[in-house]
């Protein structure tokens, strides 16, 4: 199979004989992704009015904070402050001048109360890397479907794959259905389906015998791949732990 940008990546990914590649892939991307905001893109404006506005969630928030670059995160937090300090005082403003009518209208009131909480609520979800991730994540899963149905080398390593995340394979579904159709669909979807069902049934055959480790019948009796059941059957259910 003749190597492209957007293949190495993938190629990559399921090389690594993991539990879900998917998983494996972003934990990359989102490395890349915390060092590049606290690195280069503080020198670039038009990401700095992006994470300006829309900032980022309690975990990236954290992990940025974690790197070794306390001044760009503190240059980052103080722009992106001062941007909700400015919806703040632009909702104050909206309620200073219709004092009065607000005294006579109560609902005149509360819906603007209401429209300023949509404001606060939209920037307290919002996250610059979790919206980035969203659209790489998606780049991802369309060209994995495009070398599934045009590369075999490709595709006789999907089929060798351990399967995939419940996350990741309830998403990889939604991009088969809107990229794949008629038989090629019904195909791949069976496929996938059978894949998930037996590596979730091996996994949760060696976290059974993980289990039977806390029985003192069984203390002495060496189960094969059970050490690592218990980090692997959480992980399938909810993806990969953040570190």
């Amino acid at each position: 199979m003749k190597e492209k940008i957007y293949t190495i990546p993938i190629n990559d990914a399921f090389d690594k004989k993991c539990e879900c590649s998917i998983c494996e892939f972003l934990k990359e991307e989102e490395k890349k992704l915390i060092e590049y905001t606290v690195g280069a893109s503080m020198m670039e404006p038009d990401i700095r009015e992006i994470t300006n506005e829309k900032g980022f969630c309690n975990e990236h928030y954290n992990a940025i904070y974690n790197t070794d670059k306390k001044l760009s995160c503190a240059l980052i937090t103080e722009t992106h402050l001062g941007e909700i300090i400015k919806k703040l005082e632009e909702g104050k403003n909206t309620f200073v001048k219709k004092e009065k009518k607000f005294l006579k209208k109560d609902d005149v009131f509360l819906n603007a109360l209401d429209t300023q909480k949509e404001l606060i609520k939209k920037v307290n979800s919002s996250c610059t890397i979790c919206e980035r991730l969203d659209d790489i994540l998606e780049k991802f899963l369309k060209n994995l479907i495009y070398l599934y149905e045009t590369e075999p080398e490709f595709k006789e390593k999907f089929l060798n794959s351990k399967g995939f995340c419940i996350v990741h394979f309830e998403k990889l579904l939604d991009i088969a259905r809107k990229n794949l159709k008629g038989d090629k669909l019904f195909d791949f979807v069976k496929t996938v389906y059978e894949i998930e069902i037996e590596h979730l049934n091996r996994n949760l055959g060696d976290l059974k015998n993980f289990i039977k480790k806390f029985d003192h019948r069984f203390i002495n009796v060496e189960f094969e791949n059970s050490k690592d059941a218990l980090i692997r059957c959480t992980q399938k259910a909810a993806a990969y732990f953040k570190e």
